[in-house]
């Protein structure tokens, strides 16, 4: 085989590895949309926002202690009320913020609002 065949084979291997991503990323973004959804109707309304802040970006953040896992401060109340107040902040006025979890998180945050949008008018057309 001469190096016009190997180019094209890595090619194609590129190009397939690629989409394979694409789709193994898109669906597994799809799946933690569906989750959130589904417990967001336990969530006020007021802080229902600040709240999907907080939990993308706890998702996003490695804990510095190997032996907890993400989402584990969650389960300290007074943490849960302090980062609420910050979050709501940070939603106020997105131009202030440095930390890249929480730009991650607020780009996760968007793209989750477009979907549930998406979702909410794909029910009303049904429903007609």
């Amino acid at each position: 085989m001469d190096t016009t065949t190997w180019m094209i084979i890595g090619a194609v291997i590129i190009i397939g590895a690629a989409a394979g991503l694409y789709y193994y990323r898109k669906r597994s973004l799809t799946k933690m949309f569906e989750e959130v959804y589904q417990n967001s109707h336990q969530i006020p309304k007021q802080n229902k926002n600040s709240f999907l802040l907080l939990m993308f970006r706890e998702s996003l953040t490695k804990p510095k202690d190997k032996n907890k896992k993400p989402g584990d401060n969650l389960k300290n109340q007074k943490f849960v009320q302090i980062q609420m107040i910050q979050m709501n902040k940070v939603l106020k006025d997105t131009s202030k913020v440095t930390d890249k979890s929480t730009k991650r998180a607020l780009a996760v945050l968007t793209q989750y609002q477009a979907w549930e949008k998406k979702l909410i008018e794909a029910r009303k057309a049904a429903e007609k």
